[in-house]
């Protein structure tokens, strides 16, 4: 390989390269400014001629540019070390040419080949060491010296061995050719504060080091560094030699003539050959070799690594992008530097210190942080002075992301297995945890901040949701909601349509004598044919206000039942089926050649909704079976296309459809047909429509409710809580009669003789949750020693709902006895 490292002069232009062998030469050409009448290049980039030229800035000069460099080298051989002409003609990219043809100077360096003595850290005539020193490589004496001290070295020991003797050996003659090379630069004196490139460096005289000198690479990791003293070399207490822009410590050699002197606490870079002594200061650094074929080596507590030593790896926690809450966090990493090596950190200019402790770990605590971003820089020192450096943006965030719980602090689910779903202004990807009841579920924030989590099975009844997301900082938001699960399958409210055993918002036709045990209607517009003959037992509504009133309803119901979360899919012929109580959706058609069965499983209030997204066909004489208490009132078939029944066949249940809807000739339906604007057609047919009787019902949470603690009871006050889901469910499918909720209250009771008057308990019914046709009001809370409305239902129209979540509150009069008061809330519907 070849080092890079030649400096473009103004006449002959001087190119330094440093060489492993004569085969491949890397040159570097860097200009020197142009004059100002001049258009001449400013940098170069190219290659001939066996040359690998490329780019290389310098402070000193002008800015470097894509140009165009040709060689020319006289003969047909690689230059040898030392200087030898050639001819450039660098172009830019404007055309402009240096030249043409213009001398240069080609100053080759290659390494100091130190053969056998390479594997040694120390070699000398002797050596000695007081204090524990560390050498990475092998430790000799010869011809006829000793060791004394024990330095450690996981490397051989040669005293006086035939290794070490050839060792020796190959240290003469490595002095030699390091003394032998050619030169063009003189150095003289003190070189603290000195920059020197890969090169050959020549003092006549002693040379000294008070601070530091920098050998600069230039970004060449093979740059050759070559100072030849010809009398002794000394260097301070606590002085450096630096290695920067890749400059490599194994390519740094020092031939000197007289006694080398290291000062305690120093860091060296390069391998010493001397033929005088060596002694390196306390506890000092050698970044290469100490090698002297007869003089006498004198070590002090120190580390002498001759291989390339990498910089420590420095690690800080997390990670280069950094959060906390803290006023004053704790900054620590880990690192590959020994224990005890220096770690500084400084955050915003501001540098603590403290050193890596057993097991590569460090810590500091840092001063106090504003609310925003802060830089961290860790730099850490280990063993042999190489620094390792990480940086880090460390966010102070003392705010707690803002969470919400969608609809809001309540909410109804018509499934036992609820998705809750909020949002929030923490970063996507940030953890959200919710409990719901006692399930605890996990997800992350999405894109848009949305979250979103799926709850296992629930059971009926309201059931406390808390959100918790924790930020990158550790700020914690939290978001709160009642959430009522109904998971029962009720009837769909039909409303007005609810009488009607046929309605259409067009036409109706039937032909023979179709008999209808309810109304027979169409809307505004529409047209009845076939009626007489057929028979209506019910009213016929052509196009008054009652059927107007119906048809809307009508839609309405059949938007319901296609809005229901399907609990099973189905698909194809439904022959030999059996389906229990549920919600079941198919995307095709629904077709029925022979029997389907309904199995209410003894639940008389079971309900089957059917959804369709195509065409719904029975055949002739197929039909639909009722057991086990399965009612045709609660049976529905919400079609998105036609339907149509098969001649002589049995239906059962109200169908909803948005087309057309015919029924075979002889057919039987228990149950209604009901299309919001097609035509249905009849043919001798025979309608029941049945209604459930139904009932009327109401449900309240079970168990011992909790309202809290009152402190100092003997000031009264007030104790509030909420009583949990109060639901009333008025299935009465034909019904236009309201219903009134209505709550009382016993005293509340502690030991004997302490009790509270029901009158002090008051009960807002507050938000009510609503399905059908009806106007809900909530009463005012009076006083509970009597039956006192909570809920009023009027203008229902058929099957209809309500819940709502109550909150209770005691007035707590003065004076009273400190204890855990009971007492029972009855509610009742009419």
């Amino acid at each position: 390989m070849l080092e890079r490292g030649a400096r473009f002069m103004s006449q002959a232009t001087i190119f330094r390269v440093a060489v492993w062998s004569s085969a491949i030469l890397v040159l570097s050409l860097l200009p020197a400014p142009a004059p100002a009448s001049a258009a001449a290049p400013v940098a170069s980039l190219g290659s001939a001629a066996g040359f690998s030229v490329s780019t290389e800035a310098d402070s000193a000069e002008a800015s470097l540019a894509d140009l165009t460099v040709a060689l020319t080298v006289p003969g047909t051989e690689l230059p040898v070390e030392g200087e030898q002409l050639a001819l450039a003609d660098v172009t830019d990219p404007a055309g402009n040419v240096t030249g043409p043809n213009a001398a240069v100077t080609l100053e080759a360096t290659r390494t100091v080949p130190l053969g056998l003595a390479g594997p040694y850290s120390v070699l000398g005539g002797s050596v000695s060491s007081a204090g524990e020193t560390a050498l990475t490589g092998e430790l000799g004496v010869s011809p006829a010296g000793a060791i004394t001290g024990a330095p450690i070295t996981s490397a051989g020991v040669h005293v006086n061995d035939e290794s070490a003797g050839l060792a020796n050996a190959a240290v003469t003659l490595a002095y030699a050719d390091a003394a032998a090379r050619p030169t063009l630069h003189s150095i003289a004196g003190d070189l603290a504060a000195t920059t020197l490139t890969a090169g050959v460096y020549h003092a006549a005289a002693a040379i000294s080091l008070s601070g530091t000198l920098t050998l600069d690479g230039r970004g060449d990791p093979t740059s050759v560094f070559i100072i030849q003293v010809g009398a002794a070399l000394s260097t301070a207490a606590s002085s450096q030699i630096a290695l920067v822009n890749g400059a490599q410590a194994s390519n740094v050699f020092w031939q000197v003539l007289g006694a080398v002197s290291l000062g305690a606490n120093s860091l060296f870079s390069g391998t010493i050959v001397a033929l005088g002594a060596i002694a390196i200061g306390a506890n000092a650094t050698v970044r290469g070799r100490a090698l002297s074929p007869t003089g006498a080596i004198a070590l002090n507590a120190n580390r002498v690594r001759f291989t390339n030593t990498a910089a420590p790896i420095v690690v800080i926690s997390p990670g280069a992008l950094g959060y906390t809450n803290l006023t004053t966090p704790i900054i620590s990493g880990t690192t590959s530097a020994a224990a005890g090596s220096m770690v500084r950190v400084t955050i915003d200019g501001a540098t603590q210190q403290t050193s890596v402790q057993a097991g590569g770990t460090w810590t500091v605590t840092a001063p106090t942080l504003a609310v925003g971003p802060h830089n961290v820089v860790v730099t850490i020192t280990d063993e042999f002075a190489v620094v390792g450096t990480a940086t880090q943006s460390l966010i102070a965030d003392r705010t707690a992301p803002v969470v919400t719980i969608t609809p809001g602090s309540t909410n109804r689910a018509t499934t036992a297995r609820p998705r809750t779903s909020g949002t929030t202004d923490a970063t996507p990807g940030t953890f959200v945890t919710v409990k719901i009841a006692d399930q605890i579920l996990t997800t992350t924030v999405q894109s848009g901040g949305l979250w979103s989590v799926l709850a296992a099975t629930l059971v009926d009844g309201t059931h406390q949701v808390l959100a918790q997301i924790t930020d990158l900082a550790g700020n914690t938001g939290a978001a709160t909601q009642a959430l009522t699960v109904d998971s029962k399958t009720y009837p769909v409210p039909l409303g007005a349509a609810a009488s009607f055993s046929v309605l259409t918002g067009t036409a109706v036709t039937s032909t023979g004598v179709t008999t209808l045990s309810g109304d027979l209607g169409v809307g505004p517009g529409g047209l009845i044919v076939g009626f007489p003959p057929g028979i209506v037992t019910g009213a016929t509504h052509a196009g008054d206000p009652q059927a107007a009133l119906a048809v809307p309803d009508l839609l309405v119901a059949y938007q319901d039942a296609a809005g229901r979360t399907a609990t099973g899919a189905f698909a194809g012929d439904q022959n030999g089926r059996t389906f229990t109580a549920g919600v079941y959706h198919t995307a095709a058609a629904f077709a029925l050649t022979g029997a389907l069965t309904l199995d209410a499983q003894n639940d008389p209030s079971a309900v089957f909704i059917f959804q369709v997204d195509a065409a719904l066909n029975t055949a002739a004489a197929s039909q639909i079976k009722l057991i086990n208490g399965a009612q045709a009132s609660n049976v529905f078939w919400q079609v998105l296309g036609a339907a149509g029944t098969g001649a002589n066949s049995s239906f059962v249940g109200t169908i909803l459809a948005l087309g057309a809807i015919t029924v075979g000739a002889g057919a039987v339906v228990d149950g209604r047909v009901l299309s919001y604007a097609a035509t249905i057609t009849l043919a001798a047919n025979t309608f029941t429509l049945t209604d459930n009787a139904g009932l009327l019902t109401i449900s309240v949470p079970t168990g011992a409710g909790n309202l809290g603690t009152r402190a100092n009871v003997v000031g009264g006050g007030t104790i509030s809580g909420q009583l949990g889901s109060v639901k009333v469910t008025d299935s009465r499918t034909l019904s236009t009669v309201g219903w009134v909720a209505s709550v009382t209250a016993t005293a509340l009771v502690a030991q004997p003789g302490q009790s509270i008057p029901a009158s002090a308990i008051s009960y807002a019914a507050g938000t009510i949750g609503r399905d059908g046709r009806a106007t809900y009001t909530a009463n005012a809370g009076g006083n509970l020693t009597d039956a006192s409305p909570a809920v009023t239902a009027s203008g229902v129209v058929g099957y209809n709902r309500a819940s709502w979540d109550p909150t209770i509150t005691v007035a707590v009069p003065s004076g009273s006895s400190a204890g855990v008061y009971s007492f029972t809330i009855t509610h009742s519907v009419l």
